[in-house]
C-alpha cells in the first residue's frame, strides 16, 4: 500500500511540475532574435489637374512603424472597364508623360515591402484637359490690336491671338462670351464681340475663327454695335434654352433648346420691336428673361421656354405698392440675380440712380423655375439709398454677384469692395496696389472683376455640382503708364463671409488692356 501511495505522489508531482518546465520552454523561445511585421504608410496623394501630352510628376512621402526595407513601387491605372491593368511606373517618383484622353483617371499606387511581402496602396485624381477644354478667356487690346488670352485648369497660360494675328478678330474688342450649349452638340462656339465689324465666332476646340458677325443674324442689323451677350443658363442641368445679343440697344435672341427637333437654324432673330434702349445686362426670370428699359425706365420680360421664344416684349406685373416694375422711372447702373433670401425666396438686385442723381439699391422678387409658364407678379423686397462707401459705383470697372452668399462686388481704382446685400454694408477687400509685380510694387488700375455664374436655386443643388465657382474671383489690373502687355491676372478664393481668404495664383504682366472674361466650358 505504502509503495502504491509513492507512486500516486510521483506522478502527482510530475504533473505539477510540468508546466513550469513548459513556461520554461517558452522564455526560452524568446531569447532568439525576430523581425517584428511593420506597416507601410503612404501620406495622401493630392488630386491633380493637367494638359494633356504634357509631363507629371509625382513623388510620394513613405513612412513605416517599424525598420525601413527594400520596397517596391507599381504605380497603374484600371482600362476597358476596369478589366486590364495599364502599369505607368515602376520607379518610386512617377514621371509620365500624359497622353491619355481629355478626362477623369483614378492613378493607383501599390508599394511593397520586398521582405515580407506587405503592401500599402493609395490613389488620386487625374484631370486630363485639352490645350482649350476649360478655363478662363481674358480679351482686351495690346498697342491697339486685339489681345486673346487663355489660361486653362491645369495652370497653363496660352495668348491665342495677339501681335501676329490679332487683326483677325477686328478692331476694339468689347466682349468674349461662351455661347456653348449642353442643348445643342454642334453649337460650340465662342463670341469675340468688337465695336467695327461686330465681331467673329471661335471654334470652341481650337479657338480659329470660324464666321462672321454678319453669319449670326438671319438680317444683319443696319448699325453694328454690340453691347452685350447674354446665355440663359437654367438650373438641374437644364442648360441653355435660349441666349441674346443686345445691338444698339436692341434685343436679338435665338432658341436653342429645341432647335435640332423643331429644324429651327440657330441664327438670331430680328431685333424685338419697340421703342426701347436696353441695358446690358440680363436675368433669369423663372423659364422667361428680364431685361431693362433704360430710355423708360422699366424692365422688360421675353417669354420662352424649350419650345418656343417670343420677339416681342411682356409687361410685369407688380405685387407690392408703389412699385411698377413696368413704370420705374430709374437708370439702371447693374443687375444681376442674387443669393436667395433666408426664407429661400429668389431674388434679383439692382444698382439704380434716381432722377436726382442719387444711387439706390432695389431688391425684387424673380419667378421660380419650376412653375413651367411663370410670370409671376413682381415683388419688391427692400429699396434704400446707398452707403457713402459706394460712392462712385457707377463708374466700377466691372461687377460681380454671388449668386450663393449675399455679396456684390464693385471697383474703386486699384481697389475691390464687398457690399453686403442684407447688412448694407460697403467695405474695400482687396488692393492691387499692395501686389508686387515683377518684384515691385506700382501704381495699378484694375479693369476688369468676373465671377462665373452658377444657378444655385429652386431646391437644386449647383449646375457643376461637384465645383464652388461663387467662391472664386478672377480680376485683371495693369499698371498705370506702362505699355504692351501690363495686364495681370489675381485669382482670388473667397470665404464664406465674402472677404478674400487667399489669392491662390498670380500671372504677371500677361494680358493687354482688359474688357471683358468669360469662363469657358
Amino acid at each position: 500500500m505504502d509503495e502504491l501511495n509513492r507512486m500516486i505522489m510521483k506522478k502527482l508531482l510530475y504533473l505539477c511540475l510540468f508546466p513550469f518546465l513548459g513556461i520554461s520552454c517558452m522564455d526560452d523561445l524568446g531569447t532568439y532574435d525576430y523581425n517584428p511585421l511593420h506597416e507601410i504608410t503612404i501620406d495622401t496623394l493630392k488630386n491633380r489637374t493637367i494638359e494633356i501630352y504634357h509631363q507629371l510628376e509625382v513623388e510620394p512621402k513613405i513612412s513605416f512603424s517599424g525598420k525601413e526595407t527594400p520596397l517596391e513601387y507599381c504605380w497603374y491605372r484600371y482600362t476597358n472597364n476596369d478589366l486590364e491593368v495599364d502599369t505607368l511606373s515602376l520607379e518610386e517618383k512617377l514621371v509620365y508623360n500624359v497622353n491619355l484622353s481629355v478626362g477623369n483617371y483614378t492613378i493607383y499606387l501599390k508599394v511593397t515591402d520586398k521582405e515580407t511581402g506587405l503592401s500599402s496602396k493609395s490613389n488620386f485624381t487625374l484631370s486630363v484637359t485639352g490645350k482649350f477644354d476649360k478655363g478662363l478667356m481674358v480679351l482686351g487690346e495690346v498697342d491697339g490690336i486685339p489681345n486673346l488670352v487663355f489660361l486653362n485648369t491645369a495652370g497653363n497660360l496660352v495668348e491665342v491671338y495677339g501681335a501676329d494675328n490679332g487683326h483677325e478678330l477686328g478692331t476694339h474688342p468689347v466682349i468674349v462670351a461662351d455661347a456653348s450649349t449642353t442643348q445643342i452638340m454642334k453649337l460650340k462656339d465662342m463670341l469675340i464681340l468688337n465695336g467695327t465689324s461686330g465681331g467673329v465666332t471661335l471654334n470652341n476646340a481650337d479657338l480659329t475663327v470660324s464666321s462672321t458677325f454678319e453669319d449670326l443674324f438671319y438680317i444683319t442689323p443696319q448699325v453694328i454695335n454690340p453691347q452685350a451677350y447674354y446665355k440663359g443658363v437654367y438650373p438641374a442641368g437644364y442648360g441653355t434654352m435660349a441666349d441674346f445679343i443686345i445691338n444698339n440697344g436692341k434685343l436679338h435672341g435665338r432658341l436653342l433648346g429645341a432647335a435640332d427637333m423643331l429644324g429651327y437654324g440657330l441664327q438670331f432673330n430680328p431685333a424685338v420691336p419697340g421703342d426701347y434702349e436696353l441695358s446690358p445686362y440680363a436675368i433669369v426670370n423663372g423659364r422667361n428673361y428680364l431685361f431693362y428699359d433704360n430710355q423708360k425706365g422699366r424692365f422688360l420680360n421675353i417669354k420662352g421656354n424649350m419650345m418656343s421664344l417670343d420677339n416681342t416684349f411682356s409687361s410685369i406685373e407688380s405685387d407690392s405698392e408703389n412699385f411698377d416694375p413696368s413704370n420705374l422711372g430709374l437708370q439702371l447702373v447693374y443687375m444681376a440675380e442674387a443669393a436667395p433670401t433666408g426664407n429661400n425666396t429668389k431674388r434679383g438686385c439692382g444698382i439704380f440712380k434716381n432722377t436726382n442723381g442719387q444711387l439706390e439699391k432695389l431688391e425684387f422678387t424673380l419667378s421660380n423655375f419650376n412653375d413651367f409658364y411663370s410670370n409671376s407678379p413682381m415683388r419688391l423686397l427692400s429699396r434704400v439709398n446707398l452707403t457713402p462707401e459706394a460712392e462712385g459705383i457707377e463708374q466700377s470697372a466691372g461687377y460681380a454677384m454671388s449668386v450663393a452668399r449675399p455679396f456684390l462686388y464693385f471697383t474703386k481704382g486699384s481697389q475691390i469692395y464687398q457690399y453686403d446685400l442684407n447688412s448694407n454694408r460697403c467695405f474695400p477687400i482687396y488692393d492691387t496696389d499692395t501686389v508686387k509685380i515683377n518684384g515691385n510694387t506700382v501704381q495699378t488700375t484694375i479693369e476688369r472683376i468676373y465671377m462665373e455664374y452658377v444657378p444655385h436655386y429652386d431646391g437644386y443643388a449647383s449646375y457643376f455640382p461637384n465645383e464652388d465657382y461663387n467662391n472664386t474671383l478672377y480680376v485683371v489690373s495693369s499698371e498705370n503708364g506702362a505699355t504692351g502687355k501690363k495686364g495681370s491676372i489675381h485669382i482670388l478664393k473667397l470665404a464664406d463671409n465674402g472677404t478674400v481668404e487667399e489669392r491662390t495664383t498670380l500671372y504677371e504682366n500677361v494680358c493687354g488692356n482688359c474688357v471683358s472674361m468669360c469662363y469657358k466650358r
